[in-house]
């Protein structure tokens, strides 16, 4: 949402767009009871509070995965973007990540066991305009 208006007289910043992607890649080890069938969700949240502007924008992508019997799953989520912003040269965006399972729960029953684990990345330096940004995350459930 826009911050508050801007003075009288004072001229609308110029935006610039950033348009890219971000892909982050899991490899997560399995170290609880979870189904071979069930799904494990990989969720990522990107943020940004434009300087310039004000705006502040939030954007998120997820993907399922079957466990699988072995004790490692790995998934890629894809963010693509394109942000009009003032003052993308300095912008950093916030990174978090969200790991559940199980994804789709038909029964109170089927809730458990439930895992979610949710963490932070490191902020990243809004990219160049055609770049694809990798991430990685190594995570246990």
């Amino acid at each position: 949402m826009p911050h508050p208006d801007l003075p009288e007289g004072a001229e609308a910043p110029a935006l610039t767009v950033f348009a890219g992607k971000i892909v982050t890649t899991f490899t997560i080890t399995v170290d609880s009871t979870i189904a071979a069938t069930a799904k494990i969700g990989c969720e990522v949240d990107a943020g940004l509070e434009d300087a310039g502007s004000g705006n502040f924008i939030s954007v998120s992508a997820a993907v399922a995965v079957v466990r699988g019997s072995g004790s490692t799953v790995t998934c890629t989520v894809s963010i693509p973007y394109s942000w009009k912003l003032a003052t993308g040269a300095t912008d950093m965006i916030s990174l978090t990540y969200t790991i559940t399972s199980p994804v789709a729960v038909a029964t109170v029953a089927a809730e458990c066991p439930l895992r979610i684990s949710t963490q932070s990345l490191p902020t990243i330096k809004v990219p160049a305009t055609g770049t694809t940004t990798n991430e990685t995350v190594a995570a246990t459930i």
